[in-house]
C-alpha cells in the first residue's frame, strides 16, 4: 500500500504516515 504504512516495524517505500502494523 502506498502511503507509508509501516510493515513489521519497518517503513515502506515512502515511510510516511501513521505507524500501522499490517
Amino acid at each position: 500500500r502506498i502511503g507509508g504504512l509501516r510493515i513489521m516495524g519497518l517503513p515502506t517505500l515512502i515511510g510516511k504516515g501513521p505507524p500501522l502494523k499490517s
